[in-house]
């Protein structure tokens, strides 16, 4: 691409005194004039249509409509209305209003519902949520996770052994299970057979003897033991379950922080 320089001064030649050789214009330096145009012409850009090739570095581009390169590098400032399609390399500051199909390394804000998939290999510092989470599977390294309505909580498990009783000769035994009354929320408890080979629920109400007598108990007290009672001539009282060498069962409780 070249710019039209002039090769002769035409109008000097009009101080030059008749009868000086250099005051005629000769065919010579008017057809190198007209080349020298014409090659400018031919190299430059159209202003409607025109076709870059190669580098090109522009300072400012005002009031484009459309701009299609394979590799553009600079600053673009104001609103672009329109498709891009390609690689963007840098920060855009401001909104996007329409589809990303790709990645996006970093978003400030994500305003429109209904997003396909959010994934960061990063860490999410905050989540804030006004609405329900909905999941199959949510991970929690911490305390404690706060779910729908303000009286739901995580709930801990534990399972602690009985240890030997002699359920034919003692009614009751008192076992530490460590949690106390108020954050206790469910138990179960496991009765082993004396040949361990049944598991027996203590909970359960499906043994009927006419002759037994009292009050069957799963408690824990302040001091944060269990007391398990059976009943007098009920199933557990007699032989099977006088074995003073087993562990008699299990205690499994559930709590809140």
């Amino acid at each position: 691409m070249s710019d039209y320089t002039k090769a002769t001064d035409f109008a000097a030649k009009d101080a030059l005194l008749t009868g000086v050789a250099a005051k005629i214009v000769s065919g010579t330096e008017i057809d190198d004039e007209f080349n020298l145009i014409s090659s400018a012409v031919a190299t430059k850009v159209e202003s409607n249509a025109g076709t870059h090739t190669g580098t090109t570095t522009m300072a400012v581009i005002t009031g484009a409509s459309s701009i299609t390169s394979t590799a553009f590098v600079g600053n673009v400032t104001g609103n672009v209305t329109g498709d891009v399609t390609g690689n963007l390399t840098g920060n855009v500051t401001g909104d996007v209003t329409g589809d990303v199909t790709g990645s996006a390394t970093t978003a400030a804000t994500v305003t429109t519902a209904a997003q396909p998939a959010i994934t960061s290999v990063g860490t999410l510092t905050s989540l804030a949520v006004s609405g329900t989470v909905d999941g199959r599977d949510v991970a929690v390294d911490g305390a404690k996770l706060d779910l729908v309505g303000s009286h739901s909580v995580k709930l801990n498990s534990k399972v602690v052994n009985i240890g030997v009783w002699n359920m034919d000769s003692t009614p009751a035994v008192w076992v530490y299970v460590g949690v106390a009354p108020l954050k206790v929320r469910s138990i179960s408890v496991i009765v082993m057979h004396d040949n361990e080979d049944i598991a027996y629920n203590f909970n359960a109400e499906w043994w009927n003897y006419a002759a037994q007598t009292g009050a069957k108990t799963v408690a824990v007290n302040s001091s944060q033991q269990l007391n398990l009672n059976r009943l007098t001539a009920g199933h557990f009282d007699g032989l099977g379950f006088d074995s003073t060498s087993i562990n008699r069962g299990f205690i499994t409780i559930q709590y809140v922080d």
